[in-house]
């Protein structure tokens, strides 16, 4: 009993001990790359795209191309005409996005020094770099400047460029989505709520329906009966004055009732 315990707290102990140590990613390999290489890469990326966008604003101001619009730089016309530069798809595609933080914090100072890092998550690795932008008034705002690899072959899959949000900024956000989600919780048990009632209105429809439906049979059958009271007095009215033609006839004539017969009415 005392060996299993000892064995299990030495193997406690150095499991330990070997995630305290952890390792340095200067020494790990990505796949055929080192951190030096995607260091020097994304440093590369960055300086491409800066020039890219301050080559594109110069041409769209002195051509006076107010209704320009970046997105166009993804077409294949445009990819084509560049690659002949060396300049890559996902290159023209963060022009874009540079341009609107560009246009909301300021232009591109400088890379915040000792920012590099990488990540490994899942099928994908990451390498960034967080970066200055300074607008006319000299205020200063971080922007991250991430290249996102596939990890079996180190291909770059997409480059995104996000400004750093500082803590009343991600207290803000959480807030405003925090708020967003109770009105549509309540939007909703609102309109669940107007189900529900409408099922106790449609009974009270159901019931008006069957009462028009019965009060129209009740004024079919007392037509229909004021009908059959309307044959049976005519009826009688008609018996009644054969009775009294027939008796006139007898006393005129000196004769019996039964003598003769009266066939038919003539109404004048």
């Amino acid at each position: 009993m005392k060996k299993k315990l000892a064995l299990l707290l030495g193997s406690l102990m150095l499991a330990i001990s070997l995630t305290a140590c952890g390792t340095d990613p200067k020494d790990v390999d990505y796949n055929g790359k080192t951190y030096d290489e995607l260091e020097t890469e994304v440093t590369t990326y960055v300086n491409a795209v800066s020039t890219l966008y301050s080559g594109i604003s110069s041409m769209i101001e002195e051509q006076e191309m107010a209704d320009f619009d970046y997105s166009q730089l993804t077409s294949d016309e445009i990819v084509e005409s560049y690659s002949q530069y060396g300049i890559t798809k996902e290159q023209l595609a963060a022009v874009e996005t540079w341009a609107e933080v560009a246009e909301q914090y300021g232009d591109y100072k400088e890379s915040l020094a000792d920012s590099f890092t990488i990540t490994k998550s899942g099928n994908t690795t990451t390498s960034d770099i967080t970066l200055i932008f300074m607008n006319e008034n000299e205020k200063e705002k971080k922007v991250t400047f991430e290249i996102v690899y596939e990890s079996w072959n180190m291909e770059i899959s997409g480059i995104t460029i996000e400004p750093v949000k500082s803590l009343g900024e991600k207290m803000s956000n959480a807030g405003l989505n925090t708020l967003i989600s109770m009105v549509i919780v309540f939007l909703v048990l609102i309109l669940i709520s107007l189900i529900i009632y409408a099922f106790n209105i449609f009974p009270y429809i159901e019931k008006r329906k069957k009462e028009k439906a019965q009060q129209k049979v009740s004024v079919e059958d007392a037509g229909a009966v004021a009908t059959s009271v309307d044959d049976s007095v005519v009826e009688t009215d008609d018996y009644e004055l054969v009775a009294v033609i027939a008796a006139a006839i007898a006393a005129s004539e000196g004769c019996s009732t039964s003598d003769f017969v009266v066939r038919s009415i003539n109404r004048r």
